[in-house]
C-alpha cells in the first residue's frame, strides 16, 4: 500500500523501493511486478521495466490474463526502446486476451 501511495505521489524511486521490499515475502505477487514495471516506465527507463517484468513472466499462473497488464507494459517498454518486434509480439499478447485493453490496437496497427 506505501508503495502505491508513493506512486500515485510521483515519489518512483520510494515506490520502487516498497514494491522490491515487497516481493521479498511473496516474490510471485504479479500485480507488484506490474506496477514496480509502471513506475520504471514513468521514470522513462524502459530498459529496467523490461528487466523487473521479465521476472513476472517467470511466474507459474492460473489463468493467462493474469498477464494482460505485465504484456502490455512489456509491449510499451519494447516500443520505447525501438524494438519494434518485440513490442508487437507483446501487443498481439494483449490483443489475444482483450483487444480493448487501453490503446493496444491503435499501437498495434502503429507498428504493422
Amino acid at each position: 500500500d506505501l508503495g502505491t501511495a508513493y506512486m500515485e505521489m510521483g515519489l518512483y524511486d520510494e515506490a520502487i523501493g516498497e514494491f522490491q521490499a515487497a516481493l521479498r515475502a511473496p516474490p510471485d505477487h504479479l500485480p507488484t511486478h506490474e506496477v514496480m514495471g509502471r513506475c520504471w516506465m514513468e521514470m522513462d527507463n524502459p530498459s529496467m521495466a523490461v528487466r523487473s517484468l521479465e521476472r513476472a513472466l517467470r511466474i507459474q499462473f492460473e489463468v493467462e490474463d493474469e498477464l494482460i497488464g505485465i504484456y502490455y507494459l512489456m509491449g510499451r517498454a519494447y516500443e520505447d526502446q525501438g524494438n519494434s518486434a518485440d513490442a508487437l509480439e507483446f501487443y498481439e499478447k494483449v490483443f489475444s486476451l482483450d483487444i480493448n485493453f487501453q490503446d493496444v490496437t491503435e499501437r498495434l496497427r502503429a507498428l504493422r
